[in-house]
C-alpha cells in the first residue's frame, strides 16, 4: 500500500522534472517561470505542513528536482535564471510555518537534510570544473558572481557556512584541473581574478547597497575570506605572477571610494605575510621572493608585502589586524579538515599573533588582543603556553638557532622580516621574554574566566 502511495507522488514529480529539462533546453522561459512558481508553491505548501522537513520525502524529491533544474541551468550558463530560481526556492524553504513541526532526533545530530543536498549539488557541480574543457571554462567564466550571489543569500538567512568555501572551491578546481594547458590556464585564472576583483569592488562599494542589505562587516570580511584562500593557493603552487596580478588591483581606477584599499587590501596583506611566515615549509625552501613584487597604492610604491605592511602602519591597526587573525582562523579550520588531520589544531595564527603581540605591542594591550583568540566558542589560546615556552626557547639561542622545530622557523622569519624586531631581542631579550610571560598569564586568565 505504501509503495502504490509513493509511486502516485512520484508520477507527477518526475513528470514535472522533465518538463522543466524541456523548457531549459528550449530556451523556453516564459514556461520555466510558470513550472518555478509552480514547485515554488507546492514546496511552501508542504514546508508549512511538514511535522520534520529533515525526515519528508516529499520535500526531498521535490528538492531533487530544484538541484536538477540547477544543474542544467549553470552546464548553460543561465546564470540569471539560475539566482532568480534558487532564491525563490531558498525563500520560501526558509520562510516555511514552523508551528506545526517536531524535531526528530536526526535533527539534532545532522545539518537539514534538504538543504544539504542542494549545497552538494552545487559543490560537485563546482568541483566538476576540474575536468572542463578549455572552451568550458572560458564559457563559465562568469559563474562565480552567482555562487558569491548564492553565499550572500545562505548569510542572509543565518547560515553563512553553506557555501563559505564556493568561491576557493571554483579557483581549486581550475588551479587543479589537468586537461588544459599552463597558458590555457593562466589565462583562466587571470580572468576570474579580474572577474571576481569586479564583483568585490561592487559589493564592497559603500555607496551601494550591499547584498542582501547585510552589514558592510559580513560582507568584507567573507571577502577577507575567499581572496586569502586564494593567495594560499597561489602561494603554495610557487604561483608569484598571480599574486602580484591579486594586488595590482589595489589602485583600481574605478573604485568610488577608498574602501578596498583601507580595509580590504591590509588584511589580505597581513594575512599573506602570515602564510608566509608560518607556512610549513621544508628546510631551506624559500618561498620569500614570492612577496617581493612592487605594490602601487595612490600615494606610493612599495617593494614588496613587508614594505607595504610596515611603511603604512597595519600591524598596529586593531580593526585590521583582528579582521586578519579571525579570517585565518577559520581559514586553517578548513585546511585542517582537507588534509584529514582531525586530531590537531594549525595554530599558526596564534603564533603570529603572539610575535607581533610581544614584539609591537604594549602589555597593557593583551587583553583586548587575547579576546579575539575566544571567538564561536572556541578557545584557540588554549595552547598559548606550548608556543610561548617554545618562543622564549628561541629567544635564549638567537641567532644561533638551529631551526629544529615549526616554531624555530617561525620565530626566525618573524625576526628577518620584521628588521624592527632585531634590535631589542638583541638589547632587551629580558623585558620581551617579561612580555611572554604576560601574555601567558592573560591567556591563563581568560580561559578560566570563559
Amino acid at each position: 500500500m505504501k509503495q502504490n502511495h509513493v509511486a502516485k507522488i512520484n508520477k507527477p514529480i518526475i513528470a514535472l522534472s522533465a518538463s522543466f529539462s524541456h523548457a531549459v533546453i528550449s530556451n523556453n522561459w516564459i514556461d520555466f517561470i510558470e513550472y518555478s512558481n509552480f514547485l515554488v508553491d507546492v514546496i511552501g505548501k508542504v514546508s508549512d505542513r511538514s511535522i520534520s522537513p529533515n525526515g519528508s520525502t516529499i520535500l526531498r524529491s521535490l528538492f531533487d528536482i530544484v538541484n536538477h533544474v540547477s544543474v542544467l541551468l549553470l552546464e548553460k550558463g543561465e546564470y540569471e535564471q539560475f539566482s532568480v530560481f534558487s532564491e525563490k526556492v531558498i525563500k520560501r524553504y526558509y520562510g516555511r510555518d514552523r508551528k506545526n513541526e517536531a524535531g526528530i532526533s536526526v535533527s539534532y545530530i545532522s545539518y537539514d537534510l534538504v538543504l544539504s543536498r542542494f549545497i552538494k549539488t552545487i559543490y560537485d557541480e563546482t568541483s566538476k570544473l576540474a575536468i572542463a574543457s578549455y572552451h568550458d571554462l572560458d564559457q563559465r567564466l562568469n559563474q562565480l558572481n552567482c555562487m558569491k550571489w548564492l553565499h550572500f543569500l545562505f548569510t542572509y538567512h543565518e547560515d553563512p557556512l553553506a557555501f563559505q568555501q564556493i568561491v576557493s572551491t571554483h579557483f581549486t578546481a581550475i588551479i587543479d584541473n589537468p586537461t588544459i594547458s599552463m597558458g590555457e590556464k593562466a589565462q583562466i585564472l587571470r580572468g576570474i581574478v579580474a572577474d571576481f576583483f569586479r564583483i568585490t569592488e561592487r559589493d564592497l562599494n559603500v555607496l551601494l547597497k550591499s547584498p542582501f542589505n547585510l552589514s558592510i562587516k559580513k560582507v568584507l570580511a567573507s571577502y577577507i575570506y575567499d581572496w586569502t584562500s586564494i593567495l594560499k593557493q597561489f602561494y603554495v603552487n610557487n604561483d608569484k605572477s598571480m599574486i602580484e596580478y591579486v594586488f595590482s588591483f589595489i589602485s583600481s581606477p574605478t573604485l568610488g571610494n577608498e574602501f578596498i584599499e583601507k580595509n580590504l587590501y591590509p588584511c589580505l596583506a597581513i594575512n599573506l605575510l602570515m602564510i608566509a611566515v608560518t607556512y610549513s615549509q621544508s628546510e631551506g625552501d624559500d618561498k620569500g621572493s614570492l612577496l617581493s613584487f612592487e605594490i602601487n597604492g595612490k600615494y606610493k610604491t612599495y617593494s614588496g608585502i613587508y614594505e607595504y605592511i610596515t611603511s603604512q602602519q597595519h600591524l598596529r591597526n586593531y580593526d585590521l589586524l583582528r579582521d586578519s587573525y579571525l579570517s585565518m582562523v577559520r581559514l586553517v579550520e578548513v585546511w585542517k579538515d582537507r588534509a584529514n588531520r582531525l586530531t590537531t589544531f594549525d595554530y599558526s595564527p596564534e603564533i603570529f599573533l603572539i610575535l607581533v603581540s610581544v614584539f609591537m605591542y604594549e602589555p597593557c594591550n593583551y587583553p583586548e588582543i587575547l579576546k579575539w583568540t575566544v571567538v564561536d566558542r572556541l578557545p584557540r589560546c588554549d595552547r598559548f603556553n606550548e608556543i610561548i615556552d617554545e618562543i622564549k626557547k628561541c629567544i635564549s639561542k638567537y641567532p644561533d638557532n638551529e631551526s629544529n622545530t615549526h616554531i624555530d622557523r617561525t620565530f626566525i622569519s618573524f625576526t628577518a622580516v620584521f628588521e624592527s624586531t632585531i634590535y631589542p631581542l638583541e638589547n632587551e631579550a629580558s623585558r620581551i621574554i617579561s612580555n611572554l610571560d604576560m601574555l601567558k598569564s592573560e591567556a591563563f586568565l581568560l580561559l578560566r574566566t570563559t
